[in-house]
């Protein structure tokens, strides 16, 4: 998990200000390249609505000097114990672990009357998550993931994307309602689909640096592009290609190859057949045998071999 996870931001913002009223430096010197002074004013006093961000924290730290380690030693969630169960959310969203997800998620309502922002942020995604995989109520998924992007991103309205001020989490959480919005029979895939290129043309006049999870971004906008029957989905498909190939990111690669050789196994059989392949030698790197015995299954169907 991530630094971020780990820093209670208010104290970290509190903490700041009196290293910075030591030095002698003033929140207008201090804001300056950073923040817009007035709102930077406003969210030292607890008048600024939107939380700080963690990126423009660590610039600020910088600007006085205070190093990673005084910020984790100073700063962290006074209750070590929810980095632990957090780990675990991510732990079990990965293994598809949904059931014990859903426990854990639970478990962490239960621990918290009034999470820090962030936190209950990731309580609701994490629901929403559970809402879709198990109980199939994507509507009800769809919900909760609004309301955990509108906790950092108030302006936040669907379809309306001057208001997708997304950092990597709240990208996260948009993307798995699109998923929902796909899996839905009340939407149609063509709305997840357009809302799926907005990310794209977002994510690469942006920079993140997780580079699975953009590779899972494009992976799921190919499957909704099959849907939707998109005329682009193959494009979107090899851009995720070659983000996995060029950031060293393989996680989703076989992911993307198989849908590839799926995609173009009809025109072009010789690519269907190197992607397949391609697709299954991963799958085994990564002890992955379910998917390496369909991709079998589907060659026998198909005769790509």
């Amino acid at each position: 998990m991530e630094l971020e996870k780990y820093i209670d931001k208010k104290k970290a913002l509190d903490y700041i200000v009196k290293e910075a009223t030591k030095q002698e430096i003033s929140l207008n010197e201090l804001s300056k390249g950073i923040y817009d002074s007035s709102n930077f004013y406003k969210m030292c006093n607890g008048k600024y609505h939107r939380e700080i961000n963690f990126e423009k924290l660590i610039l600020l730290c910088n600007k006085l000097s205070i190093t990673i380690d005084e910020l984790v030693k100073n700063c962290t969630l006074e209750d070590v114990t929810i980095k632990d169960e957090l780990e675990k959310f991510s732990q079990y969203a990965y293994l598809r672990d949904y059931q014990k997800l859903r426990l854990a998620v639970n478990r962490l309502r239960k621990m918290y009357d009034n999470p820090l922002p962030e936190i209950k942020q990731y309580i609701l995604w994490h629901e929403a998550i559970c809402l879709s995989e198990i109980d199939k109520n994507y509507e009800k998924a769809i919900e909760k993931d609004i309301e955990a992007i509108r906790i950092t991103v108030p302006s936040f309205e669907f379809g309306d994307e001057s208001t997708y001020d997304f950092k990597e989490e709240e990208l996260r959480i948009f993307c798995n309602m699109l998923i929902a919005i796909n899996l839905s029979d009340k939407w149609d895939s063509k709305v997840a689909m357009e809302e799926y290129r907005k990310i794209i043309a977002y994510i690469e006049a942006n920079y993140f640096s997780n580079s699975d999870m953009l590779a899972s971004i494009y992976y799921n906008a190919g499957l909704t592009g099959y849907r939707a029957k998109a005329e682009d989905r193959l494009e979107i498909i090899d851009k995720g290609i070659d983000i996995c190939i060029n950031k060293q990111a393989y996680l989703y690669l076989p992911f993307l190859y198989y849908v590839k050789a799926c995609y173009v196994a009809d025109d072009d059989r010789e690519l269907g057949i190197d992607s397949f392949e391609k697709s299954s030698h991963l799958f085994e790197l990564q002890n992955n045998f379910k998917m390496v015995n369909r991709i079998k299954e589907v060659r026998d169907i198909t005769g790509l071999w």
